[in-house]
């Protein structure tokens, strides 16, 4: 689920485009669909970006192809506006599902924005994984998918400072096997690739996590997008000068 709050920025200009290299025949929309109406009116509830911005919807579903039976929900006050959302998330869970093999990202102009919305939606579908509860009823669905979707807004800790692309070294060993997060030992060197610091939950013992990838001294390089990547504490990082 996305929200077109302005539809001049770059990333909702080139949605339609971009969603035509998607792995699908062709799209089905439905504006307003009464089978969404209890998802969005909890997600109204929601603090932050969804208040107010869930009056109308978008429901888009792909068609065909390896990406058929994808849906995606687009927010805006424009029916162009939620069009374009909707299409970019499509795109989005595309890649989440897909990863390499979808080619609908590759667009210069908004390539960094995209890699950004992909991190997050594969973090937010890391938190709905790794939920113990499995909902009951079609009551239960909606809420638990209304919670984790305003999970990543949620979980912001905003910082004054960009710390994207800085480098620092891991200070005590991390093993996780959960998907999306990235297992380390102590003295790996990490590069940050986005600027967020999201909250873990209330029980997690870290208070916060970064994205970013690890430096493989036996290849002499960065790990690249599908290696070694993924969320890690920001607790046990201590960033250089």
């Amino acid at each position: 689920c996305i929200l077109c709050n302005d539809t001049s920025k770059p990333v909702f200009q080139n949605a339609c485009y971009m969603a035509g290299n998607m792995a699908c025949n062709d799209f089905q929309d439905v504006e307003d669909g009464p089978d969404l109406q209890g998802l969005l009116a909890k997600l109204e509830t929601q603090a932050g970006q969804w208040s107010g911005n869930c009056g109308s919807w978008l429901m888009s579903k792909a068609i065909g192809g390896h990406s058929a039976g994808l849906w995606a929900i687009g927010l805006g006050s424009k029916k162009v506006g939620r069009k374009r959302a909707a299409r970019l998330a499509l795109i989005v869970a595309e890649k989440v599902k897909l990863a390499d093999d979808s080619k609908a990202c590759e667009e210069p102009a908004v390539d960094g924005t995209c890699k950004d919305l992909v991190r997050r939606a594969r973090h937010l579908v890391a938190i709905a994984s790794s939920s113990q509860s499995v909902p009951r009823s079609s009551e239960e669905q909606t809420q638990t998918t209304a919670d984790w979707l305003s999970a990543g807004e949620a979980r912001v800790q905003e910082e004054q400072i960009d710390i994207t692309w800085r480098v620092g070294k891991v200070t005590a060993a991390h093993v996780t096997k959960k998907g999306g997060y990235l297992p380390l030992r102590k003295g790996d060197t990490v590069q940050l690739l986005h600027s967020e610091i999201q909250r873990g939950d209330a029980s997690d013992p870290y208070k916060g996590y970064v994205f970013g990838r690890l430096w493989l001294p036996e290849k002499d390089r960065w790990a690249q997008e599908g290696e070694e990547e993924g969320w890690l504490p920001w607790d046990l990082l201590e960033l250089r000068s």
